[in-house]
């Protein structure tokens, strides 16, 4: 049954733009179909999301992000994006979609289905502009996640060019909650970082392609197994096989295997650039062409080619053969010497053909395989005694740190780049590491380091962290209190510390000391932590040198050394009583009373006039509203 025919996108016209016209093929995370761009009348490839992508909001945002940083990306080798977009109807999940370069021909994958392994010449000519692709992207600050035959597109006019940027990053991080999301792509191309962390930067790319060219090399990818997990487990514990060992591949290009799909990524190519640097100084000195393979050629789908090389052949005449016929109508006499001296000539020249061909054979050997030594194996072998194999196979030991693993006990080899087997020029160094044995970190003394640095310390030593809080007297906010396990405990990567996060000193209930003698008050307040301020203000009520009120008030809480603010009575307002002696009983009671006094007459001849006498005194000061007693006498 023909599926274009019942594909519902078929014959739809996407953001009024593109108008759908087949499928092409389906894939782990999209269907691709040939598209007409109705507006600039051209032929364009669409790629359309799959629904569990297209329904995930934090995709789509992604997705978005990804395809317009692919877009600036602009190279020979490179299939354009030309638009991306999202498009909703009424019935379904929405659309999301991508606008790219059509690229009519077959990919990579097609091509090592068809031929199987090529040579190491083609091999190298294909990867190429592979790399040229990965490099100006990685210089742009790019990652490809997900470099593999299957986004290498071979077009019919001879053209390489690689696909699918960013679209790896968008589905990581729709997929982030599985716990398989750092299994995005093929796994046979995944870098070992990527299986045990997810995280990938242009090393991993490079792993990538050097088993593309490890594939295209032996026809079949270095690693294989019942699961995809069992794969990936090789990626992370086993080096990637040197070609040569399946079929004949000259050294130099057994290096650039060995270089690139090395698993520790520090002693990977930096990038792409790089490789491509190195891919191309090994095409400078290897054969142009392998005899059993035939022709180099990178075929296009008309049957052409993109480039060819043929062999060169030398001819040399078979003995016996008949003398020229123009040697019948010569002289008889001269004939003999003649012929002696053109037989004479052919021996000659037979002689230096076959000087020239074993001397062409024993440079091709020299080149092939007379400068490179074997790497003997080292693993699981003491110093002492590695370095006395290397000296043997007239190598250098490259002594690196030492690391830890838990299956080679310690003092003994762990660690060899180039691996056994590889061959390295005479005289070339390996790079070997001694084990530490099992990674075992002894828990550092963290307390009364700041947050932040005691969990960049754990980190170092790839240990967990969580954080518990609790007040303390002696350690400063947001720094250790102390661990969980204690210091000096013997721990493995992944262990949990559970670091106790000081919040400060433990907020203090704020006593009453309202009424109390200013020392007393000052003195309670001061032994439980407090700072202490006064001021003082006259009150009627509270007794001078007491507390009349503070703030904060008792009831609640402060932390310790925060201030308490002390009001202190100074006593009544003293006011100066007005003398009145010599006024009259009215007069005298008015200006007592306009002052602020009470007033008592005390007339003992039941009648009077005059004030005679008063107490208080005239002048003396009292409280407002003390009461001022005046005599009256005629």
């Amino acid at each position: 049954m023909d599926t274009t025919l019942t594909d519902p996108l078929v014959g739809r016209v996407l953001d009024h733009r593109y108008r759908v016209e087949a499928r092409l093929a389906r894939g782990g995370m999209a269907t691709v179909y040939t598209a007409t761009d109705v507006r600039l009348e051209r032929t364009v490839a669409v790629k359309v999301m799959h629904q569990i992508y297209a329904g995930d909001p934090d995709f789509v945002a992604r997705f978005i992000r990804e395809a317009k940083a692919a877009a600036r990306l602009s190279h020979a080798n490179v299939v354009g994006v030309y638009d991306q977009g999202t498009e909703d109807d009424d019935t379904a999940q929405p659309v999301v979609f991508l606008v790219m370069e059509y690229v009519a021909g077959r990919t990579l994958r097609d091509l090592i289905g068809e031929r199987g392994r090529v040579s190491p010449a083609h091999a190298l000519e294909v990867l190429e502009p592979v790399l040229a692709a990965l490099g100006a992207a990685h210089a742009a600050g790019l990652v490809h996640r997900d470099v593999k035959p299957e986004n290498v597109l071979l077009a019919d006019d001879g053209r390489i060019k690689v696909a699918d940027f960013g679209l790896a990053r968008a589905v990581e991080a729709a997929n982030a909650t599985q716990s398989v999301s750092m299994l995005i792509g093929t796994v046979a191309y995944l870098a070992p970082e990527q299986v045990a962390t997810g995280a990938a930067d242009a090393r991993s790319d490079v792993y990538a392609a050097g088993i593309v060219l490890y594939e295209l090399l032996t026809g079949r990818p270095p690693f294989d197994g019942d699961t995809a997990l069992a794969v990936a487990f090789r990626h992370v514990h086993e080096d990637v096989p040197s070609p040569s060992a399946v079929r004949a591949v000259p050294g130099p290009v057994d290096d650039l295997v060995a270089r690139a799909t090395a698993r520790d990524p520090g002693t990977r190519f930096a990038d792409a650039h790089e490789f491509l640097g190195a891919l191309r100084r090994v095409r400078a000195v290897i054969p142009i062409t392998d005899p059993a393979e035939g022709d180099t050629a990178v075929l296009r789908r008309d049957g052409g080619a993109r480039r060819t090389v043929r062999h060169p052949t030398l001819v040399t005449p078979l003995p016996g053969a008949p003398a020229a016929s123009a040697a019948a109508s010569a002289p008889t006499a001269p004939a003999a010497p003649i012929r002696r001296r053109r037989a004479h000539r052919g021996r000659l020249v037979a002689l230096l053909l076959i000087l020239l061909t074993v001397a062409a054979a024993v440079a091709g050997w020299w080149l092939a395989i007379g400068r490179f030594s074997n790497v003997p194996s080292v693993l699981a072998l003491t110093r002492a005694t590695a370095q006395q194999r290397l000296d043997g196979a007239g190598l250098r030991a490259h002594w690196l740190p030492d690391r830890f693993d838990a299956t080679v006990p310690a003092g003994q080899v762990a660690y060899e780049q180039p691996g056994p087997g590889a061959r390295v020029l005479h005289g070339g160094a390996v790079d070997i590491a001694l084990s530490k044995g099992p990674e075992v970190h002894r828990l550092a003394d963290l307390a009364g380091q700041p947050l932040d640095q005691a969990q960049e310390a754990l980190g170092r030593d790839n240990l967990r962290s969580t954080v518990a809080e609790a007040y303390s007297d002696s350690v400063a906010a947001g720094s250790v209190v102390k661990t969980s396990p204690k210091r000096a405990t013997l721990l493995h990567p992944g262990d949990l510390v559970t670091l106790t996060v000081s919040r400060g000193r433990q907020p203090i209930p704020v006593p009453d000391v309202a009424d109390q003698a200013l020392g007393d008050a000052k003195g309670t307040l001061t032994k439980l932590g407090f700072t202490v301020t006064t001021k003082s203000a006259f009150n009627d009520v509270v007794g001078k040198g007491k507390v009349i009120r503070q703030s904060p008030p008792t009831g609640g809480t402060a932390p310790h050394g925060s201030r308490i603010a002390l009001v202190v009575s100074r006593g009544p307002q003293l006011f100066p009583v007005p003398p009145v002696k010599g006024l009259g009983d009215d007069s005298a009671r008015r200006v007592l009373e306009a002052a602020g006094f009470e007033v008592r007459i005390v007339r003992p001849l039941f009648f009077g006039g005059t004030v005679r006498g008063q107490s208080p005194s005239g002048g003396q000061s009292v409280p407002r509203g003390t009461t001022v007693t005046i005599v009256v006498l005629p």
